[in-house]
């Protein structure tokens, strides 16, 4: 018999699936002995905006589409960059209404709209998994709902290349990307499920994304070309610079993360004239294929190493990205969206947006841009001081969101206390302290 490492015996203890535990030490393999010569920067050619086919979302979608669809949001986050204790999809968003409440709100909406009972699912980590369940169930639905957890794996000491040890379970562990989605999907049998109920099309994106909805343009255009894989990008600006892009590579698409690319190549990576898509996270996926892809071990998704440091000891967390598994799929394409459909928050400035009249909650409960701002089509500049970077410091220096609408740019270099009522208009600079 042979010996188990550290590692699978770490693994097993924790009950997680054989497969996982093979996928981890390929992982480790792939850590240690590293293939660095897989590409070559020279032979990535990046892919012009103007090829892509574009979303205008004025399509109609068969009710048999609609039928064979289910939606997936990414809800493992923690979102503790902004200081939030428990999961990030708890946080008020706008109109009092949590990431999450938001994005239940928008289904029911569907599936009123379109008499269809579509699946929602959501994909929960370790860390966010007993609090989602138990807002869940006093949650109203026409529609089913589900629920899975996401795998966790060792985090690695980085000079030993050994299991990182520590009192508290949450910092012993970490989820391995949003591309173990694929088989923690079948792993915990809801993959299955699905397909036995019909289900051939997920639509997949981030809870704290509140663009991402439903695309009937984007549905219609998967019945037409019988893409088993779609990705949606969006023009790059200078805020999306280190964000993964598109590339071609060997006659196939390719994602290119900024974590993969040369030290020397970052500042050629991060220009939008060179690279001028970037990957949303949404992504659609043919169910069927991507268990046959699984089945015969022709999902491969690259390896990124995360470095972490935690209570003064370095670790690596091993990754993966969801929009990787691209270059796997037979007929994958990427489709150029709106921005309006990439609503992400990451930071206060982010949810200061959201919450503000920039954006405006639609008949069909979707948040959309403010169609009276001036500037429609590009992103409104806002810039806090680190006073605001927590979201409790956040909330009592800006409990009420001023009126952003005819605002071009707002800077706050020092802690303000907004009040009531205000009105944001032109480019904003703010240097004077609380009072």
């Amino acid at each position: 018999m042979t010996k188990k490492s550290k590692f699978e015996l770490k693994m097993i203890g924790e009950g997680l699936p054989s497969s996982s535990i093979k996928r981890f030490h390929k992982y480790l393999e792939n850590m240690i002995n590293p293939n660095t010569h897989k590409w070559a920067w020279d032979d990535l050619q990046p892919i012009n905006k103007e090829s892509l086919p574009q979303i205008t979302d004025n399509q109609s979608t068969s009710p048999e589409a609609l039928k064979k669809l289910a939606v997936i949001k990414l809800n493992g986050g923690l979102g503790t960059s902004m200081g939030c204790h428990g999961p990030k999809s708890a946080i008020i968003a706008k109109n009092n209404q949590s990431f999450l409440e938001i994005a239940l709100n928008n289904h029911k909406a569907l599936c009123a709209e379109t008499g269809t009972a579509i699946p929602f699912i959501l994909m929960n980590s370790y860390r966010t998994h007993k609090v989602t369940t138990a807002r869940l169930r006093s949650y109203e639905a026409s529609f089913p709902i589900h629920t899975f957890i996401q795998n966790q794996f060792p985090r690695i000491k980085t000079d030993t290349i050994t299991p990182f040890e520590h009192l508290s379970d949450e910092e012993t562990w970490n989820p391995p990307g949003h591309g173990d989605i694929y088989y923690a999907l079948f792993e915990t049998t809801l993959g299955q499920q699905l397909i036995d109920q019909g289900i051939e099309t997920l639509f997949i994106s981030n809870t704290d994304n509140v663009g991402a909805t439903v695309s009937n343009d984007i549905l219609a255009n998967i019945e037409q070309t019988k893409a088993s894989f779609v990705m949606e990008v969006t023009p790059k600006t200078l805020a999306d610079k280190k964000g993964g892009t598109l590339v071609h590579f060997q006659d196939q698409l390719m994602l290119l993360e900024r974590a993969q690319v040369p030290v020397e190549k970052i500042r050629e990576f991060e220009s939008i004239d060179r690279f001028s898509i970037f990957n949303t996270n949404n992504i659609w996926v043919n169910l069927p294929e991507l268990n046959t892809l699984i089945k015969t071990n022709k999902l491969n998704l690259t390896v990124m190493q995360n470095p972490k440091t935690i209570n003064g000891q370095q670790v690596t967390q091993l990754e993966t990205a969801m929009g990787d598994a691209i270059h796997s799929f037979p007929n994958a394409q990427a489709v150029l969206v709106p921005r309006s459909r990439f609503i992400p928050v990451k930071t206060t400035a982010d949810l200061l947006r959201l919450r503000s009249d920039y954006f405006i909650v639609n008949e069909l409960k979707k948040i959309v841009p403010n169609p009276n701002r001036a500037c429609f089509n590009t992103v409104l500049p806002i810039t806090l001081s680190d006073d605001y970077t927590k979201i409790e410091d956040f909330e009592t220096l800006i409990p009420t969101p001023p009126s952003l609408v005819d605002c071009t740019s707002l800077t706050m270099n020092k802690a303000h206390k907004v009040g009531a009522n205000t009105v944001f208009t032109g480019d904003i600079v703010i240097e004077d302290n609380l009072e």
